[in-house]
């Protein structure tokens, strides 16, 4: 997920259904996603996305802390 968004140009806007989608689809969705939504966590749509995303701002995004392993939460995705 970390290297998905770093690839990104600053110049280009992230697309969800392009850019992020994907990788959620790949690492995500199968415990935050239609199914099951773990910790009350629902990744497969962007409108439910964005509620753990600040964007611009990583260390108030509670997605980004828990993929990059900071804060006393187990790191995502677990496995």
């Amino acid at each position: 997920l970390l290297a998905a968004t770093a690839s990104l140009s600053l110049a280009q806007k992230a697309d969800f259904a392009r850019d992020i989608l994907p990788v959620f689809e790949k690492s995500c969705v199968g415990c935050h996603g239609a199914k099951a939504q773990m910790g009350g966590l629902r990744l497969d749509a962007k409108h439910l996305a964005a509620k753990s995303i600040v964007a611009g701002k990583p260390a108030e995004s509670s997605l980004y802390a828990r993929v990059a392993g900071i804060g006393d939460q187990a790191r995502m995705p677990m496995g």
